[in-house]
């Protein structure tokens, strides 16, 4: 059972019991965006977590039914404290990239150059996925994994791991099926530089077929800082994207 938000606007919601997943449908990451943040606008909780208050949605799923890079990208972006067009071409060349950039790490060094300290070693996660779905096509074991317990886990302390911690790719009737989870998800800023870069890596995983996106965001979210200018520009979307 889960809460969902169907792909046109007229659909109303249908509401569950409290504590369900939230399910939006959308039909790219431009629209995709727009009705994650509404809903977590419309159906967040205030909440608090170690340095910060945030309006929160618990286990949001945002399902996008094409996984290009878009035309166009949300006019209200920049008022809302996220990219602009020319960063968010930097932003998702960092995932091409294994250099963390003076970073603690970056999603591309994980991707790309995935460490053991321990060991000395590292790993190629992208080159792995594109030559499994080579050979094994009808393969569900191209993941990639993001959170790394022997860098990232820290009690004593309020660190900074990885938000994204996993991704699956599938090729199901020569359509790349990508599933991704997050622990934390700032819907605001970083959700849609997150999906035009997952957008550029489905591309260069999958460049001749069609591509999809399933998103599971543990604790969706927008800080109590950004809710005032989210309210303001992206909150009279809702009579375009209405959830």
């Amino acid at each position: 059972m889960r809460r969902e938000l169907g792909i046109n606007s007229s659909n109303a919601p249908t509401l569950l019991d409290r504590g369900m997943p939230l399910l939006v449908r959308a039909k790219d990451i431009y629209e995709g965006w727009f009705k994650a943040v509404i809903a977590v606008l419309d159906h967040g909780s205030w909440t608090s977590k170690e340095d910060s208050k945030i309006l929160e949605v618990e286990d949001l799923v945002l399902h996008v039914e094409d996984l290009s890079r878009p035309r166009k990208h949300p006019e209200v972006l920049d008022k809302v404290g996220s990219l602009s067009p020319a960063q968010l071409e930097a932003y998702a060349k960092q995932f091409a990239s294994p250099d963390r950039m003076g970073f603690t790490y970056t999603y591309g060094e994980r991707l790309r150059a995935y460490s053991c300290p321990k060991c000395g070693s590292s790993f190629d996660q992208i080159s792995f996925i594109k030559e499994k779905l080579s050979r094994f096509p009808s393969t569900n074991q191209a993941v990639v994994v993001l959170y790394n317990p022997l860098r990232d886990s820290d009690s004593s302390r309020h660190n900074d791991p990885p938000c994204w911690n996993w991704a699956h790719f599938r090729l199901r009737s020569g359509e790349l099926h990508v599933t991704a989870v997050f622990r934390s998800h700032d819907y605001a800023k970083a959700l849609y530089p997150n999906l035009y870069a997952m957008a550029t890596i489905a591309e260069e995983v999958h460049p001749a077929g069609p591509r999809r996106l399933t998103l599971l965001s543990a604790s969706a979210h927008i800080y109590e800082a950004d809710y005032k200018a989210v309210e303001r520009y992206v909150g009279p979307f809702r009579l375009l994207y209405r959830v």
